[in-house]
């Protein structure tokens, strides 16, 4: 048989913009936790995280921290976040903390320089100590062991080892913060960002290349630190927020190659042109 050096066709991939309501407000809730860290954030996120009651934010630390893979959908949008509750509501309890566990095994895939502690995971749920070593040296090999809360994640080991009880809280949190606090300021937002998204999708990216479309619609290029994500998605979708500042947020989904980014939207449809320093926001900055 001949040999040819064939080389294969790039993958094809599409980019569109989109409103994202529930991956914009779980944005939104993710950010409450970073503002010690970032400057420039949503008035909303600083005025939340300066007056709400501390148990609340300490539940949304637990809830879009170590516990967020229980609370984060998986690819697909929901027409609202009413319509996303209503499925968390409904979802298994042991598959959700299966979710968390999981999530740990693909971060150590990910990076080689991750130390095993337990290679279990069912002995990992029975040993805490073994735990939170574990936890903390995924954070060391990911360079973020300044984000490990030793305490959080003390915490989310109890709830883990119980699966209605982890349930019962981030449901209850994720309702709570959605009816008391996020729901009339997303009544606020909502038509500024659905005229923003309707604004881009006039435009046929298409047409364009990718970086060209990212840096048309955020106005800068697409970030190094994201190539590898980029590379295995075959779908691209760019939704504009209120709250997250100057930054861009990348959410990864494996089922169906899928990412989207949120970038800063205001008034007028545009995007913000701003030159700061590119960093991701939100629950990027922890692994989980």
């Amino acid at each position: 048989m001949a040999e040819f050096d064939f080389v294969a066709p790039p993958r094809t991939k599409t980019i569109t913009v989109a409103h994202e309501p529930v991956f914009n407000a779980l944005t939104s809730l993710g950010v409450l936790n970073t503002v010690e860290d970032y400057s420039g954030l949503g008035e909303w996120v600083t005025e939340m995280a300066r007056t709400l009651p501390p148990e609340r934010l300490h539940a949304n630390r637990l809830v879009l921290g170590p516990l967020h893979s229980a609370a984060i959908p998986h690819g697909r949008g929901w027409p609202s976040f009413a319509a996303y509750l209503d499925e968390l509501a409904g979802a298994d309890p042991v598959a959700m903390r299966d979710r968390i566990i999981d999530r740990m095994w693909e971060k150590h895939g990910e990076d080689a320089a991750f130390e095993i502690a337990v290679s279990d995971p069912v002995e990992l749920l029975a040993d805490r100590q073994a735990f939170l070593t574990q936890v903390e040296n995924l954070y060391r090999a990911m360079d973020k062991l300044e984000y490990f809360e030793r305490d959080l994640h003390d915490e989310a080991f109890d709830l883990l080892n119980d699966p209605p009880a982890l349930k019962e809280v981030v449901v209850a949190h994720m309702q709570a913060m959605w009816e008391t606090y996020l729901k009339p300021e997303w009544a606020r937002v909502e038509p500024m960002l659905k005229e923003s998204a309707t604004a881009f999708q006039q435009v046929d990216y298409a047409r364009m290349g990718l970086d060209a479309a990212f840096r048309d619609i955020t106005g800068r290029p697409l970030p190094q630190e994201w190539q590898d994500v980029i590379d295995r998605a075959d779908h691209i979708t760019l939704t504009p927020s209120a709250h997250i500042g100057p930054y861009l947020k990348l959410w990864w989904f494996d089922e169906g190659g899928s990412a989207r980014d949120l970038w800063r939207a205001r008034a007028g449809g545009r995007a913000d042109r701003l030159a700061q320093p590119l960093r991701p926001a939100g629950a990027d900055q922890r692994p989980g």
